[in-house]
């Protein structure tokens, strides 16, 4: 699943995450905006209080597919706190996150709360997460 990708070009990988962030919110009419930054940092943060997605940059080093998940499980968290108060990885979060990955023609299985395994249904592969 890990693949290069020239530091000069994490800038259009950035705002395509961000356009897709924007048609999200979009398609979910959450009106409230969300602030997204990329840090080197261990992990994806959603931060319900101040509006924030945290993104680490380390996933530019992987596929495509692998990028647009991570950033739809953490848009996801807004869109469901957003309608419902919700929070958390439970079923109604991986009901939705299926869902959304659906239409991008993505597919996972999971290992409690995360993803383990992520199928795309345009080249056929399947990735082990992270």
């Amino acid at each position: 699943m890990k693949k290069s990708v020239p530091r000069n070009k994490e800038c259009c990988r950035m705002q395509e995450l961000r356009e897709l962030q924007d048609y999200l919110m979009d398609k979910c009419q959450i009106t409230k905006p969300i602030a997204t930054t990329f840090k080197s940092v261990q992990c994806g943060r959603a931060s319900y209080h101040t509006r924030k997605i945290t993104m680490p940059i380390w996933i530019f080093d992987y596929s495509t597919e692998y990028q647009w998940c991570y950033m739809i499980h953490e848009v996801l968290h807004f869109i469901l706190w957003d309608k419902m108060q919700y929070g958390g990885h439970g079923d109604v979060f991986k009901n939705w996150e299926r869902n959304l990955l659906k239409e991008f023609g993505l597919s996972v299985t999971y290992k409690k709360a995360y993803i383990k395994t992520l199928n795309s249904s345009y080249n056929g592969d399947s990735y082990k997460m992270l």
